[in-house]
């Protein structure tokens, strides 16, 4: 079964893995220089947020849906080793249930994380895990590392205070985001903020603010 969350004008990975071996194909890449390039992949998260959307009945269970997900990542891996991929580097989701936009979804709680996306998630994560440590065994030469971003993620949220954040404020009840800036030791209320708040979130509705990243 195939699971693709992907956003649209986003470029589906299988497309972008098409257009990669093209390149290779036509010499436009040197196969060396594959070799010795580092993969990132990191994927997953709008495919557990959208299992737990109200538009269709998923035909899965959560255990094998995301089992469906890990084989995707799988088979992923075993194509970029054959075009030469050597140095593969696997991220972890990061806490899909306490992302924002879980407030737009019917059985999601409002002042907390949603525990059930979140399973989810630490299932996928474990058999993502699992999978960077059979690299070298499936896939010799290759070398495997797990970017744990789960609990990195979790690490900020148990304590903002040591960090500068930029972040949204949430109001809920009336499904308006304001910007607020979270600095070491306060959160400064910006100008049009909104009342009832709820969370205090990175910047946008799915993702950590690409400042956390440099």
């Amino acid at each position: 079964m195939a699971i693709d969350g992907t956003p649209q004008g986003v470029l589906p990975i299988q497309e972008q893995l098409r257009q990669f071996k093209t390149l290779i194909e036509q010499k436009a890449i040197n196969r060396s220089v594959v070799e010795r390039s580092l993969f990132f992949l990191e994927s997953g998260s709008n495919d557990i947020f959208n299992y737990f959307l109200p538009l269709d009945t998923p035909k899965l269970d959560p255990d094998a849906y995301v089992e469906a997900m890990v084989k995707e990542v799988t088979n992923l891996t075993d194509q970029i080793y054959k075009v030469g991929a050597r140095r593969i580097v696997v991220f972890s989701l990061g806490p899909v249930g306490c992302v924002p936009a879980r407030a737009l979804l019917p059985a999601a709680p409002i002042k907390r994380c949603y525990g059930k996306m979140n399973a989810m998630v630490k299932k996928y994560n474990k058999g993502l895990e699992s999978l960077v440590n059979d690299i070298p065994t499936r896939h010799p030469g290759a070398i495997g590392v797990y970017g744990a971003v789960y609990d990195t993620v979790q690490h900020l949220r148990a304590a903002p205070t040591r960090y500068v954040v930029p972040a949204v404020e949430m109001d809920l009840w009336e499904g308006r985001c304001n910007a607020v800036r979270k600095d070491i030791k306060f959160v400064k209320i910006l100008k049009g903020s909104c009342s009832g708040i709820t969370s205090i979130q990175p910047n946008t509705p799915m993702n950590l603010s690409p400042k956390l990243y440099g």
